[in-house]
């Protein structure tokens, strides 16, 4: 099987700028905006694990020195070892020395 080929013309002169269409430059800044918006949740997410860390654990102390604003005698220890204690919560009550 044999193709003919067709005569064709062809210049070497430049054809200018393509037409610039609206409706191209419309789209690609809608994917331009969706791709930046979920690249900016992301960074969202990623910052917020790195700034509010929510973890459990135990800490072990050997040796505490606790002291209290007066003097006095230690009536009760109201903890307990292995008990979970916050800052403020009370861990003996001391009576007045007369």
């Amino acid at each position: 099987m044999r193709l003919k080929n067709r005569k064709s013309y062809m210049t070497s002169l430049p054809e200018g700028k393509p037409p610039k269409e609206r409706k191209v430059r419309i789209t690609q800044l809608i994917y331009f905006f969706a791709l930046f918006s979920v690249f900016a949740y992301l960074a969202q997410v990623g910052y917020g694990r790195w700034r509010y860390f929510d973890g459990k654990g135990r800490i072990e102390v050997e040796k505490t020195l606790v002291s209290s604003r007066f003097g006095g005698r230690i009536a009760a220890i109201t903890v307990q070892e292995g008990d979970d204690l916050q800052t403020g919560d009370p861990i003996a009550r001391i009576e007045p020395s007369l």
